[in-house]
């Protein structure tokens, strides 16, 4: 398993920043600045449980297409989700 620090300041996941990162399973970002995160960011990964801020105001499209998500946590204030962002979910 590997895991990622964010800072408190983090605004934005670009897009393909974590794609094909398999050994990524459990992302926080939950005490983080984060509004948007990228299309693609986390396409193909590993990860099985992810922890949004309630700052995030857009998840992009395929944003988590193809990974192993067994629990999304985020804040009723999310705006927007793109089309597939969470197609693909490997079971």
């Amino acid at each position: 398993m590997a895991s990622v620090a964010f800072p408190a300041s983090l605004k934005e996941i670009g897009g393909h920043a974590f794609e094909d990162c398999v050994a990524l399973t459990e992302v926080d970002l939950s005490k983080t600045a984060l509004q948007e995160i990228s299309s693609d960011a986390f396409r193909e990964t590993g990860l099985k449980k992810v922890t949004l801020p309630a700052s995030l105001k857009k998840i992009g499209l395929q944003a988590f297409l193809g990974t192993h998500l067994e629990e999304v946590v985020f804040s009723a204030e999310l705006q927007e989700i793109d089309d597939e962002a969470f197609r693909g979910v490997v079971e």
